[in-house]
């Protein structure tokens, strides 16, 4: 019991330290910010009351659990992060995400750079880019994507535009109208810490062939979201997207 007061104590501190950082790195309207603090409270609260418990062993046992779990489910998001494609694709799927005024987020540009990297390796592949408008965004982030590959020398014929998407589930679904045939070799381009969820909502919608080349990346911002992305697969499994 002792250690486990001490490491949910050092968990509090760390995550209002994690919190600061984020907000220096990433912004005070970065999606998904309140979860430190609302940890640290939690964390606190737990240390405070594990000692008091008549049954504390019940609390340890479930407090541990859940943090097994925890980290299970993100060793499978690692591993899907870490698969690259084995077969040559037809069409390349760029998911979108936000776009400040005209610029891409730093999410966005790492699938961007990372979109380039592939789409050069496969020259007959075609892009999809898709994302649609929203707040604060002055352009689609289908077309942010656009412009980003055009940059790094992408031929504008190899581009395909959806840009009505605003989640993962309709990047998928849009995009594959575009497409027209599920059975084609389809290659997802998204972060790493969504290549998991990203994958199964396709293949849910029946892209039979799809597979995944993730934008690696290790940010500050890296381990925030990898844990937003557990709640966002939670989400998803509730409302019957995956």
């Amino acid at each position: 019991m002792y250690i486990t007061t001490l490491l949910l104590r050092a968990l509090s501190v760390l995550s209002v330290v994690y919190f600061l950082l984020l907000v220096i790195f990433s912004g005070i309207r970065t999606s998904f910010l309140w979860f430190w603090l609302l940890l640290a409270a939690f964390s606190f609260v737990c240390s405070l009351l594990l000692p008091r418990l008549t049954h504390y062993q019940i609390f340890l046992s479930m407090l541990w659990g859940l943090a097994a779990a925890f980290l299970i489910i993100e060793g499978i998001f690692i591993f899907y992060a870490f698969r690259r494609p084995q077969a040559a694709p037809e069409y390349v799927i760029i998911l979108g995400a936000q776009v400040r005024g005209d610029t891409p987020s730093k999410v966005l540009q790492k699938r961007i750079d990372a979109a380039a990297d592939y789409l050069e390796q496969y020259p007959l592949a075609i892009a999809v880019c898709s994302g649609g408008q929203g707040k604060g965004e002055n352009i689609s982030e289908a077309e942010a994507i656009r412009r980003g590959l055009l940059e790094k020398g992408i031929e504008e014929e190899r581009i395909l535009l959806e840009d009505r998407s605003t989640s993962t589930l309709e990047n998928i679904t849009y995009s594959m109208e575009i497409i027209g045939d599920e059975s084609l070799p389809v290659t997802i381009i998204t972060n790493d810490f969504h290549m998991f969820r990203a994958l199964h909502i396709a293949k849910k919608q029946g892209l039979i062939n799809a597979q995944g080349y993730s934008a690696i990346s290790f940010q500050p911002v890296t381990v925030h979201y990898y844990v937003r992305e557990f709640f966002a697969v939670a989400k998803d499994l509730l409302v019957g997207n995956l």
